[in-house]
């Protein structure tokens, strides 16, 4: 026969092996996809018995339709059987399912298999029924209720010793039989392991299949053990007080409340500005309200590569966010307090079919409104966690969700930053109607940015991954290029993590841009004069990289004056390093941002720089007015006003001013204008970049 297994869209196949094996697909290795065969486009039998195909092999007619000659045309099981092809549930032969050779080729397999990355084999996958009762007779599966999915029973189809051990990360043999190592494993969804009331338990994607195990901190027991060096330290751990176990240092932030224990505990960070204690990731945020738009059509409740439920994973990564963020502490439905202007309130909407946009009702976590509590999060998480399996359809319209959005964002004072993220796994049909128009022209009156991540199946795009994506820059924030991603479910988490990273494609636009000498973790400085600056890191000449200064681990004013060595001092409430404290000339010269010069007392001294010199990088300098960045010698110089040029050439030569042919003087440029470069055009929402004449102007009515 000609059509294989024809009926499967040719694109699911991942891997050029399995495709050569469907009859009217064939492999492109220019565009690394499976497509239709050239065969396929032959629509008379005659013609199509007289052409080739890529392969030079003959084409053929059967069922209708042309491809191209495969094996597996037997018609009883034993025939079938013998030339190594399978026998199907609807007693016909097909190709042998299950034989990719790598994750994503196996997860693609119509016919449902399970990668093991510890053997690397693409198994046949038992428990793939869509209903209970079928589930139900298998020894080996049992029906998740919560996800509505027939799955395997942990550890239970391991039957010999050898192949349970090496699965001894959730799996141990006992009394002749593979079984669970703790009560996590038995957890077969990743909504019901995050909320096990043990609070031990956390998805694991380590391994393929993934699975339910136990936090990595909880398996230090004691105090001691949680934060040695060479034990819990090295995985982030902290020991809290509160529940006398040992958790993640970042989960533990929000509860110090002294400067030098927030320093100790891995993962925070004191900000002096808002006296709290922050997970360092977050450092650099400035007050945001953020809502969150969550695709919750039916294909959102597939396995994406190791989350067996793409909704629940998305829902779960909001909530871990939620849990380390710096959450304002103002309730739903409580005016933000302007004079506190800082940390995040969180809001939540679901879209999949028209008109069946869906945000928490009264009565329950935010009512559909922005919180600054975890509480009311989570109880948001959980209950549109709750409301998927009973409305989700088979479409993905944002328009509704996005004025949902747009509400919320009503109650939004002026001095927080309003930040829309939707996340989505297709085609969103109407990101190019009128009405998404309309309502992306409100929030941009509103001042959102607006983002988008497309969440894939595979660790490659499909080239209807990259149309989704594509689709998604109609109703983003400009540059739209900016403000898309796509990625795997598995690099989401990243994505969110990285909100207020300068450095990641989103978190350029949200984080406190130029306005902090302090990073959210020492290793982000890459040059001497910014680490030494900021008093919480030091410079090691000899790793050539920023690490932390030794003098934040001192809690007493004795232990922190007597380390000289690292130059600490105390100020009050906490150690810090002495910044430019070099007691040297030709060592104080060598360092970026520190000079000689003479002190209030009248004699020589290492001081630190100031005025525009001191501000070390390119957006701290451009960001001060008085300032301007000089690219050859990466230095930020005075600026003394264009003024100073008296000829249109020099006037023009620097990007900062204009030419005033009516006065016949140099003068500043204004308003739009003085942004130089699209990076610092496009963030300010009342300007455009105008990539023809490469200038930034103001974004007139028309934009609005």
């Amino acid at each position: 026969g000609a059509t294989g297994a024809g009926h499967v869209p040719c694109g699911s196949y991942r891997e050029a092996a399995t495709c050569w094996k469907d009859g009217l697909c064939s492999w492109s290795d220019a565009d690394v996809v499976c497509q239709w065969s050239s065969c396929h486009k032959h629509c008379s039998q005659a013609i199509c018995e007289a052409n080739k195909d890529e392969q030079d092999k003959a084409c053929a007619w059967a069922d209708g339709g042309c491809g191209r000659t495969v094996e597996c045309t037997q018609t009883t099981e034993n025939a079938c059987r013998a030339a190594e092809c399978f026998w199907s549930t609807t007693a016909t032969c097909v190709v042998m399912p299950c034989t990719a050779t790598s994750e994503d080729g196996c997860v693609a397999d119509p016919h449902g298999c399970e990668w093991d990355d510890v053997t690397s084999i693409c198994k046949i996958k038992e428990c793939n029924d869509k209903t209970q009762m079928p589930c139900d007779v298998k020894t080996n599966c049992q029906w998740d209720g919560a996800i509505d999915q027939c799955v395997e029973k942990p550890c239970v189809p391991y039957t010999m010793q050898t192949e349970c051990e090496k699965h001894s990360f959730d799996c141990k043999w006992e009394g002749g039989v593979c079984t669970v190592v703790n009560g996590c494993v038995a957890q077969t969804n990743e909504k019901e392991c995050n909320t096990d009331v043990s609070g031990d338990c956390e998805w694991k994607t380590a391994h393929s299949p993934a699975h339910c195990g136990v936090k990595v901190c909880r398996k230090y027991g004691t105090e001691a053990d949680c934060e040695a060096a060479d034990k819990g330290a090295t995985d982030g751990c902290a020991w809290d007080k509160t529940k006398m176990k040992c958790d993640e240092g970042v989960l533990l932030c929000k509860g110090e409340t002294a400067p030098c224990s927030c320093g100790q505990t891995p993962g925070c960070m004191w900000d002096a500005k808002t006296l709290k204690c922050a997970a360092s990731m977050f450092a650099n945020c400035p007050a945001v309200d953020l809502v969150v738009a969550i695709d919750g059509s039916l294909s959102m409740g597939e396995r994406f590569g190791r989350h067996p439920h793409g909704f629940f994973a998305v829902t779960e990564m909001v909530l871990d966010l939620a849990k380390t963020l710096p959450l304002s502490g103002e309730a739903a439905g409580v005016a933000s307090d302007a004079s506190l202007a800082s940390g995040f309130r969180v809001g939540m909407v679901q879209f999949s079919a028209r008109g069946e946009a869906m945000k928490a009702p009264a009565g329950t976590g935010t009512e559909g409104r922005l919180s600054g509590v975890l509480a009311e999060v989570d109880a948001d998480v959980h209950w549109h966690e709750d409301q998927f399996t009973s409305h989700a359809t088979d479409a993905s319209f944002l328009t509704q969700a996005m004025e949902m959005a747009a509400k919320m964002f009503d109650a939004s004072p002026a001095d927080r930053k309003k930040v829309l993220l939707v996340v989505a796994d297709g085609d969103i049909p109407d990101a190019e109607a009128s009405s998404m128009v309309t309502v992306s022209g409100l929030l941009e009156q509103q001042k959102v940015q607006v983002f988008a991540v497309h969440v894939r199946l595979y660790s490659t795009s499909s080239t209807q991954d990259e149309k989704d994506t594509a689709k998604m820059e109609a109703f983003v924030t400009s540059p739209s290029n900016s403000h898309v991603q796509d990625v795997m479910m598995e690099e989401l988490e990243e994505v969110l993590t990285n909100l207020c990273n300068e450095n990641s494609t989103f978190g350029y636009f949200l984080s406190k841009h130029g306005e902090s000498v302090h990073k959210s973790s020492c290793s982000e400085w890459t040059m001497p004069a910014g680490c030494e600056a900021d008093s919480s890191c030091m410079w090691s000449m000899v790793k050539s990289a920023c690490a932390a200064s030794p003098c934040v681990q001192h809690c007493a004013q004795a232990a922190c004056e007597a380390d000289v060595a690292n130059m600490c001092g105390w100020d009050g409430a906490s150690c810090s390093r002495k910044v430019c404290a070099y007691t040297v000339k030709d060592s104080c010269d060598t360092v970026q941002g520190c000079r000689w010069a003479t002190g209030v007392t009248g004699v020589e001294e290492c001081k630190p720089e100031v005025g525009c010199p001191a501000k070390f990088t390119e957006d701290m300098c451009v960001a001060d007015t008085n300032c301007k960045w000089d690219s050859s010698d990466n230095e930020c110089k005075e600026r003394h006003g264009c003024v100073v040029y008296t000829s249109l050439p020099e006037c023009n030569a620097d990007g900062e001013c204009a030419w005033n042919t009516a006065t016949s003087q140099c003068e500043d440029k204004t308003g739009c204008a003085v942004h130089i470069e699209e990076k610092t055009c496009t963030p300010d929402l009342d300007c455009l970049w105008d990539t023809a004449k490469a200038v930034c102007v103001e974004k007139n009515c028309a934009y609005y």
